[in-house]
């Protein structure tokens, strides 16, 4: 099963900050970093495009940046899909790890 970009995206950005499988900042041998944000400005949002933009915000929690949901999006899709939605669309990518 493929997931296309959007879905990818989405699916990226949904999980943005839960896991961590390196130590911060290392990066293995074989890899580059292609995009980087820790959320220390409101122009962060600018690198995104959301579903409802009313609802996102760039916030603090213990002293670091972070993009905060603070509402629903009332975004219906048409399939099983997130609904509060905020996509990375600077640049496509093939595969990544996050």
């Amino acid at each position: 099963m493929t997931i296309g970009r959007i879905g990818a995206a989405a699916i990226a950005v949904a999980l943005l900050g839960l896991f961590s499988p390196l130590p911060a900042g290392e990066i293995p041998d074989n890899y580059k970093l292609i995009y980087e944000q820790n959320f220390d400005r409101p122009e962060a949002l600018n690198d995104f495009v959301f579903a409802n933009p009313d609802n996102w915000s760039v916030t603090r929690h213990d002293g670091n940046g972070a993009l905060t949901l603070t509402g629903e999006s009332g975004y219906i899709p048409p399939f099983t899909s997130p609904l509060n939605i905020a996509l990375l669309v600077w640049r496509r990518t093939g595969d990544f790890f996050l």
